[in-house]
């Protein structure tokens, strides 16, 4: 049987969590380590991680599409993009 309340240590705050409560990833030194729950909700609210797919439309290549970053996929340029509302009508 496994026993799931092992102790381990968080790598950020360095308290002790059960095991099932963590997130484990692996280190640049190497071995496996873990992330408790409350940091890693800390650390996702930093980085700001929307899941909002903006609609787009990117004149250079009249190609509409939604993305979360605002990058034509085809031209790779953010500097002819405006919003994805536009209709036949607009582009005549």
């Amino acid at each position: 049987m496994v026993y799931l309340k092992a102790k381990v240590t968080c790598f950020h705050c360095k308290k002790q969590v059960e095991k099932a409560e963590a997130r484990i990833f692996d280190a640049p030194l190497g071995g496996p380590s873990y992330e408790c729950f409350n940091c890693f909700k800390k650390s996702r609210m930093i980085l700001g991680e929307d899941n909002v797919k903006l609609d787009l439309y990117c004149e250079r290549c009249n190609y509409r599409f939604k993305s979360k970053k605002a990058v034509c996929p085809y031209c790779n340029e953010t500097d002819t993009l405006s919003k994805g509302n536009i209709s036949v009508k607009d582009l005549l």
